[in-house]
């Protein structure tokens, strides 16, 4: 979604390392499936017709990655066409399981939760909180999606914090 500073953010991060770490890889187009599944499958299937030599794609949320994934699959290229996608999905789990998607950027809502709550303690008790805190990201591929913190990152215990 134009103007959502997580995907402003992710995309920055994206094209910054691109540029100065790739330089020989072209980005053909930055689009956006306005976080909805159908809409983020038009505008991949779009961006797969102009760009019919396209080796990989980047989709910055998840409903961005599934409309990706489903373009994909849809042109026959799902599997051959790298797709990199950020946040998780048991559809997406089975998709990666399928060889329809290379991996996942997947964050920690329970760790940014934490942090969130002892940045607002450490200001209410007068400390000065650091400008910018890393929550940490995670790569998932089929290689380690059996590792068990993988598994509890993808599928956190709900139950041990809902009692």
């Amino acid at each position: 979604m134009p103007g959502s500073v997580s995907t402003i953010e992710r995309e920055n991060g994206f094209r910054e390392t691109i540029e100065k770490k790739f330089p020989k890889i072209q980005i053909v187009a930055m689009q956006y499936g306005m976080a909805e599944h159908s809409k983020s499958l038009a505008v991949a299937e779009d961006m797969m017709a102009a760009n019919p030599t396209i080796v990989a794609m980047f989709c910055s949320n998840e409903s961005g990655t599934v409309g990706g994934v489903q373009a994909a699959k849809s042109k026959g290229i799902a599997g051959k066409l790298k797709i990199v996608g950020f946040d998780s999905s048991p559809t997406l789990i089975e998709d990666m399981k399928a060889g329809n998607l290379d991996s996942l950027v997947v964050q920690n809502p329970f760790k940014m939760g934490y942090l969130s709550v002892g940045t607002l303690v450490d200001q209410i008790q007068g400390k000065t909180p650091e400008k910018r805190i890393d929550t940490g990201a995670t790569l998932v591929t089929t290689t380690n999606l059996t590792q068990p913190d993988i598994q509890e990152l993808l599928n956190p215990p709900l139950s041990t914090y809902l009692k």
